[in-house]
C-alpha cells in the first residue's frame, strides 16, 4: 500500500527536489500534492487525508508550527524538513515524527519513510506503547503513552500521573495532550481529567458517575460523557 503524502514549502526548488528524492528513493510514496504556504498546506491536508506531510518550518510570513496549529488533532505524521537545526526543540515539543536537514540525505529520508510504513502497519492500539517527549519547565522528560495512568488539568499545566507513582508537570494544557492521545486509547473523561481506558479498574454509580483508576485515585465521569465513556470501554 502507498504512503500518501503531502510537501509543503514555500520554495518551489525545494518541493520539487523532495518530489525527486521521493519518486527516485522512497517508490512507495504517492505525492497527492504540494504545497507553497501555510494557507494552501492546511486546505491540502484536510482535502487529501495524507498519511505524512512533509513540513518546511519557515514559510513567511507564517511558519510550519502554524500550520500544525491550525490542524490540530487533524495533522497526518509530520516530518519536518528545513536547513535550520535550532528548530529541533520546538519539533519534540509538537512531537513531530522526524526532523529532516537540509540538504536531505538519502539515507536519513529512506529511514524516516520506513518509520511511517511501521507505524502504518502497526498502528496504536489500547495499551500499546508510544513515546511522547513531555516538555515541563526544567528540561523534557520521554513517556510511553503505556505508562501514562491520568492527565489532570492544572490552569495552563497538566499533571500527568504515571503507572510507578511518578508525577509530571507538563508546561502544556490539557488540550494539548487530549489531541495527542485521543486515537491512542485516552478518552477525556471531564474537563479537568484524561484517562487511559487500559487503566480503568472499576465503574462506579454513586451521586454521579465515577471511576477508578489502577492507581486507585477516584475519577468522576461528566454525566454528559458516561454513554461515549462506556461504548469507548465496551
Amino acid at each position: 500500500m502507498k504512503i500518501r503524502s503531502v510537501i509543503a514549502d514555500d520554495e518551489k526548488s525545494a518541493v520539487e527536489g523532495m518530489q525527486q528524492l521521493l519518486s527516485e528513493f522512497c517508490t512507495d510514496v504517492e505525492i497527492a500534492g504540494t504545497a507553497t504556504n501555510v494557507i494552501d498546506t492546511v486546505r491540502l491536508v484536510r482535502e487529501l487525508q495524507p498519511d505524512v506531510l512533509f513540513l518546511d518550518i519557515e514559510m513567511p510570513p507564517e511558519t510550519g508550527f502554524d500550520v500544525l496549529n491550525e490542524l490540530g488533532e487533524e495533522a497526518p505524521v509530520v516530518i519536518f524538513v528545513t536547513a535550520y537545526n535550532h528548530y529541533a526543540i520546538r519539533a519534540l515539543r509538537e512531537n513531530a515524527f522526524d526532523y529532516l536537514l537540509k540538504p536531505v540525505s538519502i539515507d536519513d529520508l529512506r529511514a524516516a519513510v520506513e518509520r511511517v510504513r511501521e507505524k502504518q502497519t502497526a498502528p496504536a492500539a489500547f495499551g500499546q506503547a508510544e513515546r511522547l517527549t513531555i516538555s515541563t519547565t526544567d528540561g523534557f522528560y520521554f513517556v510511553s503513552t503505556a505508562e501514562i495512568i491520568r492527565v489532570e488539568a492544572s490552569g495552563s499545566y497538566s499533571e500527568l500521573h504515571l503507572a510507578d507513582g511518578r508525577k509530571i508537570v507538563a508546561s502544556r494544557n490539557i488540550g494539548h495532550f487530549e489531541r495527542l492521545l485521543k486515537k491512542r486509547g485516552f478518552f477525556r473523561a471531564h474537563n479537568s481529567h484524561l484517562l487511559n481506558l487500559s487503566m480503568v479498574k472499576k465503574f462506579l454509580r454513586r451521586d454521579g458517575y465515577f471511576v477508578e483508576m489502577q492507581d486507585n485515585s477516584i475519577v468522576e465521569i461528566s454525566r454528559r460523557k458516561k454513554d461515549e465513556f462506556l461504548e469507548a470501554m465496551g
